[in-house]
C-alpha cells in the first residue's frame, strides 16, 4: 500500500461494486493507488485532500468495471444493435481507460487544480 488513503477507500469500493468478500483486494488497491496517482498528477498536488476521496472510489470502481477484470479478453463495446430491418446505432461514454475516466470527472477535479507554476504549453 503506497498511500495511507487506500485503506480508508476500499470498503466505499467494494460497496460501489458489490463485492462482499476480500478476494479481489489486492487488485482493487492496485486501481485505487492507479487512480490516486492518476488524480494527484492531474491536479498537480502532492497530498489527497479528504474531500475527494468519494470522487476516488467512484473513479477506481469504474476502472475495474471497465477493465474486465476476472475475464480472459478485454471487454467488447456495443455500438450498433440490428434485428431485421431495425438498426440501432449508438456511442459508448467516454471511459474507456484511465485517460477516459479523469476525462468524465475532469469537471469535478477542476477546482482543486494546482494553477501555480503552469507551463505555456498548458495553457490553452
Amino acid at each position: 500500500m503506497i498511500y495511507d488513503e487506500t485503506g480508508d477507500i476500499m470498503p466505499t469500493v467494494k460497496a460501489l461494486l458489490g463485492i462482499t468478500d476480500s478476494e479481489h483486494d489486492t487488485v482493487l488497491e492496485m486501481y485505487i493507488e492507479d487512480t490516486i496517482t492518476a488524480v494527484l498528477a492531474y491536479c498537480r498536488i502532492d497530498v489527497l485532500p479528504y474531500q475527494l476521496q468519494g470522487l476516488i472510489a467512484q473513479m477506481a470502481a469504474g476502472a475495474y468495471r471497465i477493465s474486465g477484470y476476472g475475464s480472459s479478453e478485454a471487454p467488447q463495446d456495443v455500438t450498433s444493435i440490428s434485428e431485421g430491418d431495425r438498426s440501432l446505432s449508438f456511442k459508448a461514454r467516454g471511459g474507456t481507460s484511465m485517460s477516459g475516466i479523469m476525462e468524465d470527472y475532469r469537471s469535478r477535479l477542476e477546482p482543486w487544480v494546482n494553477r501555480r507554476g503552469r507551463v505555456p504549453s498548458d495553457i490553452g
